[in-house]
């Protein structure tokens, strides 16, 4: 496939988690195993790394727009969570 769904995935997950939860430990941890997911598609001849980079590229920017979905639904006027 030309978009890998596991990067898209991992990367959505990734940015709405880590904008969310905002603790250091966490947000590396979430790379790690972003990376991981991502190596692993390669490593098991799956998909071409040009794949994995449109699949994150997909993924950043709908983690993204759903960060800002929860942002303006989930919060109220002073960044707290209704």
């Amino acid at each position: 496939g030309t978009v890998s769904a596991h990067a898209a995935t991992s990367v959505t997950l990734a940015v709405l988690a880590c904008t969310t939860i905002r603790r250091r430990w966490f947000t590396l941890l979430m790379v790690l195993c972003t990376a991981a997911i991502c190596y692993s598609r390669i490593y098991l001849g799956k998909h071409f790394p040009m794949d994995l980079v449109w699949g994150a590229l997909v993924g950043a920017v709908l983690g993204y727009a759903a960060w800002r979905l929860f942002r303006r639904f989930a919060m109220n006027g002073n960044g707290a969570l209704r």
